[in-house]
């Protein structure tokens, strides 16, 4: 997997290489609101956000919604996590849990066309998305 601040510094010899990541800057299918935040992103801290900072981002975003969904008290928090299904803000890509509170999962295979120092551009070859069976998810709760 590879963080966006990591892939900077391949260099350029690494133009071609093939790489696996759950949030890339440069996917085609970013929202409106998710293209300006890698732009305010970029701008502030002089490269890209990876798949932690949308990880972070989207989740403080998801959990306002859904606490002012639910309102005070944990039973409503609980209950809108339940239902949730909703699009993630970055990508559309849907955030719903199963019967578990698990997400179903997804990965990104990505070619790096060109890398500088700062910034990279690379393109989606394929989206691979699995089920939270597959992870081992269910092993760690008790």
């Amino acid at each position: 997997y590879a963080l966006s601040k990591q892939i900077t510094t391949w260099g350029p010899r690494a133009a071609g290489s093939y790489y696996g990541t759950f949030f890339d800057p440069n996917l085609d299918i970013l929202t409106e609101r998710g293209k300006k935040f890698v732009d305010n992103f970029r701008k502030t801290k002089g490269y890209a956000p990876g798949y932690v900072e949308n990880f972070c981002y989207t989740t403080v975003h998801f959990l306002n919604d859904i606490v002012d969904k639910a309102g005070p008290g944990r039973d409503g928090i609980r209950k809108a996590l339940r239902e949730a299904d909703v699009p993630e803000i970055t990508t559309n890509l849907p955030v719903k849990f199963d019967a578990n509170g698990a997400r179903p999962s997804y990965l990104y295979m990505l070619q790096l066309n060109e890398i500088t120092a700062t910034d990279f551009k690379s393109k989606k070859i394929d989206f691979i998305s699995f089920p939270p069976e597959t992870l081992p998810v269910y092993e760690l709760a008790p």
